[in-house]
Formats: structure tokens, sequence, C-alpha cells
């Protein structure tokens, strides 16, 4: 999903001249290649080691939306 999105935000000439622009000015990296190979060994435990680390079950919202 994330490498999909990714690829497809900057299919307009316009996203992709920004995206450009945004690593020029900002020094920011690594280029997209680098970053969807980052982002494809990123495993379920990972996932599971991050999201124990960083998110407290007890701490949670619920919210329910119904329409009208």
């Amino acid at each position: 999903y994330i490498e999909g999105r990714a690829v497809l935000n900057l299919q307009s000439s316009i996203a992709f001249a920004q995206y450009l622009a945004d690593r020029e000015v900002l020094g920011v990296e690594p280029p997209l290649q680098e970053y969807l190979a980052r982002v494809g060994q990123v495993t379920v435990d990972d996932v599971a080691r991050a999201a124990n680390a960083y998110l407290d079950p007890s701490a949670y919202t619920l919210v329910i939306l119904r329409p009208d």
C-alpha cells in the first residue's frame, strides 16, 4: 500500500516537480527508489515491535461514526 501510494502520488508532473524541489531545498534523502526498497524490507515483526514500543492499549479512544 505505502509503496503504491508513493508512486501514484508522483504521477503528475507537478507532484513530481514538487517532490524533487522539496528534496533539493530540504536536503532530504533517501531517493524514491531507496525509500521504496526500505519500505519493502519492513517486516510484520518490525511493525509489532514499533507498536509495542509506542502504542499503549489502555490509552486508546474509540470513535463510532453513524449516518444521521
